[in-house]
């Protein structure tokens, strides 16, 4: 169980006075849009962390081997993902969006994510 985060602008989700929680599947997808949202060097107390957007792929031509690799790694990497059992992306490179459509199985049950990431 975690903490609920908006979606818009991943503040603590309040709701009069309470915090809301997140769990099972719904706290894997919140995980998986946190990691997706966050840039290789962004947060200072670990540099180390993140994607590397602006070095492998919001780049000028871009290796898609490469981001493919990363994409999916970074999938397979969240806390509760077991596997992927469909994948797509779709790159529209005059924009530099990757947009990501995959089903994957986790510890507790079939979640589907469909979203742009390294916006």
């Amino acid at each position: 169980m975690d903490l609920m985060i908006n979606d818009n602008d991943f503040d603590v989700k309040v709701e009069g006075n309470d915090l809301q929680m997140v769990e099972q599947k719904d706290a894997t997808v919140q995980l998986l849009r946190q990691t997706f949202a966050t840039f290789l060097g962004e947060w200072f107390l670990n540099t180390e962390i993140g994607i590397d957007y602006f070095g492998k792929i919001l780049i000028k031509n871009p290796d898609a081997i490469v981001v493919d690799s990363i994409l999916r790694n970074t999938i397979l990497d969240v806390k509760g993902i077991l596997n992927l059992t469909r994948y797509t992306v779709e790159v529209d490179t005059a924009l530099r969006a990757y947009y990501l459509d995959f089903t994957a199985d986790t510890v507790d049950g079939e979640i589907n994510f469909n979203e742009e990431v390294g916006q």
